[in-house]
C-alpha cells in the first residue's frame, strides 16, 4: 500500500508540473502533503516531516548550492564558460565536433545552472550545424544530452549531492563513479540519438524555419573571454571536484592505515564544492 501511494504522489506531481502547469515547488510540496495524509501521518505529523526533511537536506548542501550558484555566475560573466566551450570545440576534429560539444554541456553543467549552460552553448550549438551541414537536432542533442546528464548524476549539482546525503553514501565515491558512467551514457546516447536522426525523422527544410537566426552568433559571450587561459576557466570545474576526491581518497587511505590519525590533514567531502541547479 506504501508503494502504491507513493506512485500516486509522485504521478500527481508529475501532471501538475506537466498540465496544470504549476510550478515545481508547488507541486512537490502538494504531493508530500498527499504522501504524508495517505500514510496517516496526519495535517500536523506530515507539515513537520516536510519542515524537517527540507531543513535537514538543507542543511547538508545548503552551502555548497550556494557557492555553486555564486561559482556558476561568475564563470559565465567572466567569460570562463564560454573560453571553455569554444576550445574543446574548435580544437576538436570535423567528425567529432557535435560530440565535443556534448562534452561541453556536460562539463559546464557541473558548477554552472543548466540554463545558464544551455544559453551559452546554444549561438555555438546552431554555428557548428552550419559548419558540419548538419539539421539543427544534432547540435542542440548532443548539448542536452550532455549538460543534462552531468546535471543528473554527478556531484556537486544539487539532485545528486542531495541523493548522496540522503542515502548516506560518499560523496567522493559517488562523484568519480559518476563521472566514469556519465561520459559513457552521454557518448552512448548521443551516437544512438545521431542514429535516429538519421533515419530522416527531421526535416530541416520545413522543420527549423525561422530557427535559423537563433543564435546566429553569440551574444552572451564577454567581449575579452579569449584573453581567459583555458587552465584559469577550467579551475572553478577541477578544484572542487579534486578536494571531493581527496577527502575519500584521504578516508580510505586511514582505513588502510597509511598514516596516523592525528596527522591526518582536513578533508573537504562536499563543503568546498560548487554545484549548480
Amino acid at each position: 500500500m506504501e508503494i502504491l501511494h507513493l506512485a500516486i504522489a509522485i504521478s500527481l506531481i508529475l501532471l501538475l508540473i506537466l498540465y496544470a502547469k504549476l510550478n515545481p515547488a508547488i507541486s512537490l510540496i502538494i504531493g508530500s502533503l498527499y504522501l504524508g495524509l495517505a500514510m496517516g501521518l496526519g495535517m500536523t505529523g506530515t507539515v513537520d516531516a516536510i519542515s524537517g526533511g527540507f531543513g535537514d537536506i538543507m542543511a547538508g548542501i545548503g552551502l555548497p548550492i550556494g557557492f555553486g550558484v555564486i561559482i556558476g555566475q561568475l564563470m559565465s560573466d567572466s567569460g570562463a564558460a564560454h573560453k571553455i566551450a569554444h576550445t574543446l570545440v574548435k580544437s576538436a576534429p570535423r567528425g567529432a565536433g557535435l560530440y565535443a560539444l556534448g562534452l561541453t554541456g556536460f562539463l559546464l553543467s557541473i558548477p554552472v545552472f543548466f540554463d545558464v549552460t544551455f544559453v551559452i552553448l546554444v549561438p555555438l550549438g546552431v554555428a557548428l550545424a552550419k559548419t558540419l551541414g548538419r539539421p539543427l537536432p544534432y547540435a542542440i542533442g548532443a548539448l542536452v544530452i550532455g549538460a543534462a546528464t552531468s546535471h543528473t548524476i554527478v556531484p556537486p549539482t544539487p539532485n545528486p549531492l542531495a541523493a548522496a546525503t540522503i542515502l548516506d553514501f560518499d560523496i567522493g565515491v559517488m562523484t568519480f563513479a559518476g563521472l566514469g558512467v556519465g561520459l559513457i551514457t552521454a557518448l552512448v546516447v548521443m551516437k544512438l540519438y545521431f542514429l535516429i536522426l538519421d533515419r530522416g525523422i527531421w526535416n530541416a527544410r520545413t522543420d527549423e524555419l525561422g530557427v535559423a537566426t537563433v543564435g546566429g552568433s553569440d551574444s552572451t559571450a564577454p567581449a575579452d573571454f579569449d584573453r581567459i587561459p583555458l587552465w584559469q576557466a577550467l579551475l572553478p570545474i577541477a578544484l572542487p571536484i579534486l578536494l571531493i576526491l581527496s577527502g575519500t581518497l584521504y578516508d580510505y587511505c586511514q582505513q588502510l592505515g597509511c598514516w596516523p590519525a592525528a596527522s591526518s590533514p582536513p578533508s573537504w567531502p562536499s563543503s568546498a564544492i560548487g554545484s549548480s541547479h
